[in-house]
């Protein structure tokens, strides 16, 4: 199958390749505007672009910055662009550019079709669509936001876990987004459509933990005058969340085990058993080997927890993905407040990113709501952040800058370079462009590919 896209205005290019069908297995996109190119490729490996240059005679420095990015990421892609009269100095800047050929217009239809055949013939055996490939980074999965390698691997656990009916104990720092991973994993279970109930037991008096959880008959204890189902009967068929479960006494640990085990319990002061189908999710911000070893935590309940582990990394090791989420919550709270906030300062940008955020996405969050509730315009500027992440005087050091790391890919490793480029510049993309050797509008099409404008 040959993969052909026609980038035009007028049709002309199209009908003429109606005119004489080739004997190759064909399809064919077309779009209208230079600017839709790299969506196309996004989706797409294209092995011949049509390209009529009447498309870029009001920028044609823009066209050809697309073409080197073409050139570079898309090396087995054979342009050939048409061009008229007066797009024949374009034309030949095309070919310099990377393009394989040109032709001019009117183009004949056989003579077209015998350059698209020998376009394909002569096609590079070896490279590979980069732009296909980076666009396939997850950068938000349901609630959870982030693209660097460590989310990458959570996003791909959670569908992991959905598809498995198994128990999972989700780990991580306080505000990393524990409650997010298990709420995840039910939606793209076999049980969304069944009820999701999230329990804080941290939260809970440690003598009401076990009626809440399991229920109970009428008279078990003072002030119980009517019997009440508890948690694990309310989320029958579906999914339940424990989170802090290090803070359960042993007598509760004792009881959540045989659930475990038996799929069954018995409400508290009450004689029945109880068969209940439910998939638990637990999560913890400890670690539960050593409230084993402490006496703290039952080791064979810690075995029924610790079938399917995640690990969420904390804020502070998620190299690119601060002012990624920071902007997502600038859009959020610009519609909770009627903000226009648009714009990060480079300044602000090199606290966020330097700060080691003790209190993770959570305290992100916190402190990206108070500078938007308080800001007055468009940007984002140092001053409307808390105190405690402006004490340095602000200018980017090499040494707070995030290093790159065995195990990172190719594309976390560009993506990592390019975002310091651009904090060592202190935001000036023309002269970050110039520092890395590439067009200004390829620095754009990167900045926009990896979520750095």
């Amino acid at each position: 199958m040959v993969h052909l896209l026609v980038i035009e205005t007028s049709g002309a290019i199209q009908r003429v390749l109606q005119q004489q069908p080739s004997g190759l297995d064909v399809t064919i996109d077309a779009v209208r505007t230079i600017d839709a190119i790299l969506g196309q490729f996004a989706q797409t490996t294209y092995d011949v672009v049509l390209w009529d240059l009447q498309t870029v005679t009001d920028n044609a420095r823009h066209g050809l910055e697309l073409l080197e990015v073409l050139a570079v990421d898309s090396p087995r892609t054979q342009v050939l662009v048409v061009a008229n009269h007066d797009t024949l100095e374009v034309a030949t800047d095309c070919l310099k550019a990377g393009a394989w050929h040109y032709v001019q217009a009117p183009v004949n239809p056989k003579e077209l079709w015998a350059l698209i055949d020998a376009a394909v013939a002569k096609q590079p055996t070896l490279g590979e669509n980069k732009l296909l490939e980076t666009q396939q980074l997850t950068y938000k999965f349901d609630d959870l936001v982030g693209s660097c390698d460590q989310m990458q691997t959570v996003y791909k656990r959670i569908q992991e876990a959905a598809a498995a009916n198994v128990t999972v104990l989700i780990t991580g720092e306080t505000g990393t987004g524990k409650d997010l991973v298990a709420a995840a994993i039910h939606r793209h279970s076999l049980r969304q459509e069944k009820p999701y109930l999230a329990v804080n037991t941290g939260a809970m008096a440690p003598e009401l933990t076990a009626s809440e959880l399991f229920g109970n008959e009428k008279g078990a204890f003072t002030g119980a005058t009517t019997s009440k189902p508890g948690h694990f009967e309310q989320a029958h068929g579906g999914t339940i969340f424990l989170d802090e479960i290090s803070t359960m006494d042993t007598k509760t640990q004792v009881s959540l085990l045989r659930l475990l085990e038996t799929q069954a319990f018995r409400r508290l002061g009450g004689r029945k058993t109880i068969k209940v189908d439910v998939r638990l999710i637990a999560a913890t911000n400890e670690d539960l080997g050593e409230a084993v070893a402490r006496g703290a935590f039952r080791e064979d309940l810690l075995y029924r927890f610790d079938v399917f582990r995640i690990g969420l990394p904390p804020l502070r090791e998620r190299h690119g993905d601060i002012l990624v989420i920071a902007r997502e919550f600038i859009a959020q709270f610009n519609v909770t407040y009627n903000k226009t906030v648009e714009e990060i300062t480079p300044e602000t940008a090199h606290f966020l990113e330097r700060y080691p955020w003790p209190g993770n996405v959570r305290e992100l969050k916190n402190a990206i709501q108070r500078a938007v509730l308080i800001a007055h315009g468009r940007v984002l500027t140092a001053d409307l952040l808390p105190n405690r992440m402006r004490d340095s005087d602000g200018s980017p050091t090499a040494a707070s800058l995030p290093p790159f790391q065995p195990g990172m890919t190719l594309s976390a490793v560009e993506r990592e370079h390019i975002a310091n480029t651009l904090a060592s510049t202190g935001g000036n993309k023309k002269r970050a462009a110039e520092v890395l050797g590439i067009s200004r509008r390829a620095l754009y099409n990167k900045l926009e590919r990896y979520q750095l404008l």
